[in-house]
């Protein structure tokens, strides 16, 4: 048992492409779109995973043989990815999103872009979370623009397809699906490999960090409640640990980091924090209470420090991993009883941390 480094769906987010895209990240998408296209370019096999996709959802398109970036026409459209066959005929149009909205041109100028002799296909690959709310603008364009829509057909959960004029076809699917697709004919000698490894990374931490737009049931709902009895609980389950003797109270509680609300405690001789943190909720594991311990403290020896990441595997180890390293925080999911009175919550809280005191013990 080791302790885990993806999010909670399985997809390494911490790879360097995902890296660097959070650091320059004015126009993501053209990152992601120039890697998919060079990924395509490199591999037959790829491209061949990608167009077992496009026959998935109905398109009966020839294999592309060709993949270029942002191709301009006479209509402005500047699609991030075209595809095209052996002849240069347009076969399918990709165009990438993270978290920009559909432009003026998107989706009816690329509809009308698409040969109308010849079967052709228009891929929107999006986040996961944004594919139902934008699937729906989508169509909804196609509707006022008075595009014919076919019925709608939904190969697997992240993928939505249609017929649009005939002989073309409108898909929508999450960046996840598309990559997968990708690497299903893909085999372990492949040159592109690992360039597929960082793509998916990448897109899986764009997808984690991707606005989801807003309901007005959420805007009137008790979720500000929630938020502020989280953060008592964090008091409340600091001032428990402290009173059993299991931990020192060594500061005032803080909420200087986004998202984030936090007591510093110390067990064992480790600087530790109870926290909510509304990052860790979505990413790891379905809680918002962690304790989070550092990796490298100056009470610690050398060795006690290389060992602390294991001994808290072999603590919380199991079938599903319950200790995340976070950029060298150790990070625990403090489970919360559900349909519990709230000091059963709370004692149930200290119980696991006593847990990881308890083994902590032994590294000092």
């Amino acid at each position: 048992m080791t302790i885990d480094t993806t999010s909670a769906k399985g997809s390494d987010t911490s790879t360097l492409l995902g890296h660097l895209a959070t650091r320059l990240q004015a126009h993501p998408e053209n990152l992601a779109t120039e890697a998919l296209a060079y990924i395509l370019n490199r591999s037959v096999n790829a491209s061949k995973g990608l167009h077992s996709l496009l026959s998935r959802c109905g398109a009966n398109l020839p294999l592309p043989s060709a993949y270029t970036t942002q191709v301009t026409d006479e209509d402005g459209a500047i699609p991030d990815l075209v595809a095209s066959d052996a002849l240069g005929h347009i076969v399918c149009i990709v165009e990438a999103k993270f978290w920009a909205r559909l432009t003026d041109h998107q989706p009816v100028t690329y509809i009308q872009r698409l040969p109308v002799d010849r079967a052709a296909t228009l891929l929107f690959v999006v986040p996961s979370m944004r594919l139902t709310f934008l699937w729906g603008e989508i169509l909804g364009r196609c509707r006022v623009a008075g595009i014919p829509i076919g019925d709608e057909v939904a190969p697997s959960p992240e993928v939505k397809t249609c017929r649009v004029e005939g002989q073309h076809t409108l898909i929508c699917a999450s960046w996840r699906e598309v990559l997968a697709a990708v690497s299903s004919s893909m085999f372990s000698g492949d040159p592109v490999l690992g360039d597929l490894a960082q793509l998916k990374g990448f897109t899986a931490r764009m997808d984690v960090e991707a606005f989801i737009p807003l309901h007005s049931e959420e805007l009137t709902s008790n979720i500000p409640d929630r938020v502020i009895q989280c953060c008592q609980l964090v008091d409340d389950i600091a001032g428990a640990v402290v009173s059993a003797g299991l931990a020192t109270n060594v500061g005032k509680r803080s909420s200087s980091t986004a998202a984030a609300y936090y007591q510093p405690i110390a067990i064992k001789g480790h600087a530790a924090y109870v926290q909510m943190n509304c990052r860790m909720w979505p990413k790891y594991r379905a809680t918002p209470i962690w304790l989070s311990i550092q990796e490298t403290i100056a009470r610690e020896t050398p060795r006690a420090a290389s060992q602390l990441p294991r001994y808290v595997a072999v603590l919380l180890g199991g079938l599903q991993p319950r200790a995340f390293n976070d950029g060298g925080t150790i990070l625990i999911p403090i489970e919360l009883l559900c349909g519990a009175e709230r000091h059963v919550v709370i004692d149930s809280a200290v119980k696991q941390i006593g847990e990881v005191a308890t083994l902590l013990e032994e590294l000092v």
